[in-house]
């Protein structure tokens, strides 16, 4: 169940990218970040796409590489999605999927800065040294702060989910109800 889960997860993530390709308009790239921001950490060692600040959009996504010093390299593929309804209650739908992937390939692909692409991404992604290390989703979770209605949610790192398989068939669940109420709202 948890290879299962991992095949889902790593489609899931190649169709985020696919995603922001659509909202290309509304992304930078973590080298713009560098150019406008020279003490950011974040973007020294990451290449990839995130939301430009100034873009007023209810879906937030981030589909980069990182090659960390003394971390394990990974690829993320995340998009949070806030909506109001008619009562005026915030509800957010949320999907964080990060890959641990080769640390040579992932330096490869963070030293192209503004030059990578998403189908770099997407490559690496789709390559057999790319393994789920992390899976958060949340679907239709609703309030503000204290008032925050519980919502199906799921956290884990792989490790714990080896030790809790019967929760995969649950996850996979909930990642497909997120990724299509996210293509539905584009």
């Amino acid at each position: 169940m948890i290879d299962q889960l991992a095949t889902t997860a790593k489609q899931a993530g190649l169709e985020l990218i696919a995603l922001s390709d659509t909202l290309a308009d509304t992304m930078q790239t973590w080298g713009d970040v560098l150019a406008h921001n020279p003490n950011s950490v974040t973007a020294t060692f990451s290449a990839g796409f995130i939301n430009k600040p100034t873009a007023a959009t209810e879906l937030e996504m981030v589909i980069d590489v990182q090659a960390p010093p003394d971390q394990p390299a990974v690829i993320r593929t995340w998009a949070i999605q806030t909506k109001t309804s008619s009562d005026h209650k915030e509800y957010f739908n949320n999907i964080q999927l990060t890959f641990e992937t080769d640390s040579q390939q992932a330096h490869s692909l963070t030293s192209k800065g503004k030059a990578i692409t998403r189908e770099d991404i997407r490559t690496l992604l789709q390559s057999a040294v790319s393994r789920l290390a992390n899976i958060t989703v949340t679907h239709e979770s609703a309030g503000d702060g204290p008032n925050t209605t519980p919502a199906e949610r799921y956290d884990f790192s792989a490790s714990q989910l080896s030790k809790r398989p019967d929760e995969a068939p649950k996850i996979s669940r909930a990642l497909q109800a997120v990724l299509q109420a996210l293509k539905k709202s584009l």
